[in-house]
């Protein structure tokens, strides 16, 4: 009965379930309806109300192990489960398949989002370009034009200029 460092199987049981043995005593509570019905014993004979009883109250984890490793109990869950194993496997696979047309749906629609964003960024940076070009088409006119105003208004004041020195010059 000791293993490993003087332990015995009971304080092993008890050390290695004290975290999950409330959660499969909740479970167990929780599920109490379906398990019962689905959990038969030899001849149809329900054996989950009887097993029910180390359940209730303070039971331990102990007890909780000893139930679910009996040997009618084992026979059982072998029977039903091997048939939910099945069914969870098939609707795992559903799920796995749904999630793979989700992911590639949402994959291509991703890249159409891209797409029309950058065709969109595309068309605001040649607009850009576009209104950029006509922008400095515009201030270099502006500036020729004012530089040909300078010239005139220098040539106006040096005429100005000349002329009022002519006249002081007489």
């Amino acid at each position: 009965n000791r293993h490993r460092g003087g332990d015995n199987i009971t304080e092993q049981v008890k050390r290695s379930l004290t975290h999950v043995g409330p959660l499969l005593n909740d479970l167990l509570i929780d599920f109490q309806g379906f398990f019962s019905k689905a959990i038969l014993g030899t001849h149809g004979r329900e054996i989950f109300n009887e097993g029910m009883t180390c359940l209730k109250g303070e039971a331990s984890v102990v007890e909780l192990a000893m139930q679910l490793c009996s040997q009618e109990w084992l026979t059982a869950l072998e029977k039903h489960a091997g048939v939910s194993f099945t069914k969870l496997l098939r609707e795992g696979r559903h799920v796995a398949t749904s999630t793979d047309e989700y992911l590639v749906k949402l994959a291509l629609w991703s890249e159409n989002v891209a797409a029309e964003a950058i065709a969109e960024h595309i068309v605001r940076a040649a607009d850009f370009q576009i209104s950029s070009k006509q922008i400095i088409s515009a201030l270099l006119s502006e500036q020729h034009t004012t530089i040909r105003l300078l010239h005139s208004q220098q040539k106006q004041s040096v005429a100005a200029g000349n002329k009022g020195w002519s006249e002081v010059q007489l």
